[in-house]
């Protein structure tokens, strides 16, 4: 039971800690600048070019049709795990926000607690943090995404309260700043960036955008239009790259998973074939909690996220569990190779061979890297597990409520 209470336990937290986040950044983004030529703004969202879908090849993952697999047999696919423990600097880490991973460096953002931007080595000790928010030169507001800029190879923090890109270089020192639009999330590709918008960033509340391609401040392509289902659930799924480092977008309840090709063009690469998708009330204009209600009454679901690595596809699914009469996200295993999805199964009790969480925070090239809480580890495991490694045995046993989390790097078969 260990592995995957634990990775429901991984996902309750951080998915209530990622909707709040992204509801407190939607609310700031589109009040913050009304005082704007808002014309102009939807003006220029009118005028820039549309992005369109090109024809392909895509992947039915069939979701109506799962296979069992057991916790042993799901280890048994982890051919290699390191766990890094982060050492404590001058802040603790309230949440992981975001994270940015090169050879190098693992930057986290904790946006909810400490407003901080946390800087690792590979050994899990601290390079630099920035604890800025204020007003003045070199400090944000609301820092909503963090990366490590290709070109300069400085740290990059969107302020999304304030439309601006903050630099600092890896000792922490502010380099420079630059202006961008407001988004909820964003990214760097070359010389534009790629944002993901909250409903009225347009500032046209009858045209809405998904994702729109930028060059400092001036809009130049849009894409993915709002569906009525996404106008009022501030639930976005954060764009990422796969083991490939192809951008892969998830827009909200959709059964389609995107690669974001360049800022004119994206392509269908995975569609879930799902009989329950909540998908089929894309039309219909739901609040939250009118969402909330047709998963239960109607046994709904939807993919909530989605994360590829060579021969394997790791996603969870919001549904209703009527046993525990709550709403619940369920992690699942897609195998590549055998074109079969797998619901893996609790363990029993006793001896744990390894923590690889399933419920990820990225793909870093052939490395799926999760993160686990190790004090609440040690109080949920109790006396009935025990664990065989070593390392893993010493970092949960030697925790206590103070304690940092734990990003775990491990390879698939």
């Amino acid at each position: 039971m260990a592995i995957v209470l634990m990775v429901l336990i991984v996902l309750e937290i951080k998915n209530r800690s990622m909707h709040l986040f992204f509801v407190f950044l939607v609310v700031c983004s589109v009040f913050v600048s009304c005082d704007r030529k808002t014309k102009s703004i939807t003006k220029m969202y009118n005028n820039a070019v549309d992005m369109k879908e090109e024809g392909g090849v895509y992947k039915i993952i069939d979701l109506d049709r799962t296979a069992t697999m057991t916790s042993n047999q799901y280890t048994d696919l982890v051919k290699e795990i390191r766990y890094i423990p982060l050492k404590m600097g001058s802040i603790p880490i309230g949440a992981i926000n975001d994270i940015f991973i090169n050879d190098k460096y693992i930057v986290l953002l904790d946006a909810q607690k400490s407003k901080s931007i946390f800087v690792y080595d590979w050994q899990g000790k601290v390079k630099c943090i920035i604890s800025a928010k204020g007003h003045g030169r070199g400090e944000y507001l609301e820092p909503a995404s963090v990366e490590i800029d290709a070109q300069t190879g400085f740290l990059c923090v969107k302020d999304d309260r304030r439309c601006k890109f903050l630099y600092y270089d890896m000792n922490g020192k502010f380099m420079k700043e630059e202006k961008t639009i407001a988004s909820v999330y964003s990214m760097h590709l070359g010389e534009r960036v790629v944002n993901q918008l909250a409903v009225g960033q347009t500032y046209d509340r009858e045209v809405n955008f998904n994702v729109a391609f930028s060059q400092k401040d001036s809009v130049i392509s849009k894409g993915f239009p709002y569906c009525s289902i996404q106008l009022d659930n501030i639930m976005p799924n954060k764009m990422e790259f796969n083991y490939k480092h192809e951008l892969l977008y998830f827009p909200f309840a959709s059964d389609t998973i995107y690669h974001i090709l360049n800022h004119n063009n994206y392509i269908a690469k995975y569609v879930f074939k799902n009989q329950r998708s909540l998908w089929k009330y894309k039309n219909e204009k739901l609040s939250f909690d009118e969402t909330v209600k047709k998963v239960k009454m109607q046994a709904l679901n939807r993919v909530s996220s989605f994360h590829e690595t060579e021969n394997f596809i790791f996603y969870s699914v919001y549904y209703f569990d009527k046993t525990n009469n709550r709403i619940m996200n369920r992690p699942f295993l897609y195998d590549k190779v055998k074109e079969k999805s797998y619901n893996v199964m609790d363990i029993p009790k006793g001896e744990v061979k390894l923590f690889a969480p399933m419920d990820l925070l990225c793909v870093y090239k052939k490395w799926c890297v999760g993160f686990f809480n190790p004090y609440v580890l040690k109080r949920k495991m109790g006396r009935d597990y025990f664990f065989k490694d070593i390392q893993l045995a010493s970092i949960v046993n030697s925790s206590c409520g103070e304690s940092n989390p734990v990003l775990v790097f491990y390879k698939m078969q």
